[in-house]
């Protein structure tokens, strides 16, 4: 079962596990309209992280294909 957040009337929903490099993690998601089910964008995140803080953060957006 995917984890989720609402944001407005859209929910994000992890779309895999963490994964973890040294030094390095990243998690794909999804923003899904509930109302639908269907994702209105993908992407991930991947940071950088020393010490146990993230110094460094980038979120990349993949738009559905249209």
């Amino acid at each position: 079962m995917a984890s989720s957040r609402v944001s407005g009337e859209l929910q994000f929903e992890t779309a895999g596990p963490v994964h973890e490099l040294p030094g390095f993690e990243y998690l794909a998601w999804q923003l899904v309209d509930p109302a639908t089910s269907e994702p209105t964008m993908t992407g991930f995140d991947a940071a950088v992280v020393q010490d146990g803080v993230i110094p460094d953060l980038w979120t990349v957006l993949i738009p559905p294909p249209q």
